[in-house]
């Protein structure tokens, strides 16, 4: 609004200008300039509603350029009918404009509507394309710092004394039970922690050290729920050197034992896929259980996963969540295989 009547207020000053030093004379001067501001005012903030509405600032700069030219030529053709019109209603003289028939006054108009509906849009979407700029670039540092602050409460939550305190117990159980099994999950949990903290360090390995992390963490799994637990992998070997984030498939098997398996009486299943996708490598994590969206997208493991992919790779990733036909929730992440490593590696 302030911008509107900075704007329109220049436009009346210099057309006072003008007609104060003789540079132009036209009989009822300020009436027309009245009607014509009165019909601008109108139009812009219908045009401005067409844009919101549209969403035209966020679409990409060819439809955005094409869409301003589109848009000056519409709003300056129907400002000048609207004008003719208003003086034929209003009975004002178009002797100034000389002897021309309607169309070409309209078309007269039109063009000097144009050098006022050009600039306005021009400035419109400039405004625009710095806020937009500056909110992507709050947006990144704010993301940055959700995750770092995501990323150290993973890694807390691998080193509490609870976690520590359970996988310990379960470890002491087998020591006379099954001595060699117990060595094992001694082995897998110290390859827990010892990734874990590698988070300080990097942002991606190779899927390859992923999937060891995962073998890990469901061998610990395996001491709670025995023969509950079953585990299929599905694992395309040309996808084994892509980076992906650290322990971002480990926290989605985290999150489909959490919210899947430990709710049901006879267990159930994970199983776990990957493959590439044209330029992107798809990883699935499947699991015995109901799909609850409120409750697993607004969990830790949901939102860390997405803030990370936002992070790294933009708009270029994404993470789904579905049920699938053989009533399975299943859990989807697409991410760019374009580089070494990505953005922040």
């Amino acid at each position: 609004m302030a911008l509107q009547a900075i704007g329109w207020g220049c436009f009346i000053l210099f057309n006072f200008i003008l007609n104060i030093s003789g540079a132009q004379e036209i009989e009822n001067h300020f009436i027309k300039i009245f009607l014509f501001v009165l019909i601008g005012i109108l139009l812009t903030h219908l045009m401005r509603y067409f844009i919101l509405r549209n969403e035209i600032v966020k679409k990409s700069y060819t439809v955005q350029i094409i869409s301003f030219i589109s848009l000056s030529i519409l709003f300056s053709v129907l400002h000048s009918i609207i004008q003719i019109s208003t003086h034929i209603i209003f009975g004002l003289s178009l002797r100034s404009y000389g002897e021309k028939t309607t169309i070409s006054l309209i078309f007269i108009m039109g063009v000097y509507s144009f050098f006022v509906y050009a600039p306005w849009n021009s400035l419109y979407f400039l405004f625009h394309y710095v806020e937009k700029s500056d909110d992507h670039q709050l947006e990144k540092i704010r993301l940055e710092y959700t995750v770092k602050d995501l990323e150290l409460k993973n890694i807390n939550s691998y080193i509490s004394p609870h976690f520590i305190f359970n996988a310990l117990n379960s470890i002491r159980a087998l020591i006379n039970e099954d001595p060699a099994k117990a060595r094992d999950a001694v082995t897998s949990l110290a390859s827990i922690l010892r990734n874990s903290l590698q988070l300080k360090k990097h942002d991606v390995v190779a899927l390859e050290t992923e999937l060891e992390t995962v073998r890990d963490y469901l061998a610990l799994q395996h001491i709670r729920f025995e023969n509950r637990l079953k585990v299929e992998y599905d694992i395309d070997p040309s996808t084994l050197a892509v980076p992906v984030p650290i322990l971002m498939l480990q926290t989605l098997v985290e999150n489909a034992i959490k919210h899947g398996i430990s709710r049901q009486v006879k267990g159930g299943l994970i199983r776990i896929s990957s493959m590439l996708n044209q330029q992107y490598l798809e990883l699935v994590v499947q699991n015995t259980g109901r799909l609850n969206s409120n409750l697993q997208q607004s969990g830790f493991g949901w939102s860390s996963t997405s803030a990370r992919l936002a992070l790294l790779f933009g708009e270029e990733a994404s993470l789904q969540m579905r049920t699938t036909r053989d009533k399975l929730v299943e859990v989807t992440v697409k991410i760019p295989v374009r580089m070494a490593t990505p953005a922040l590696a």
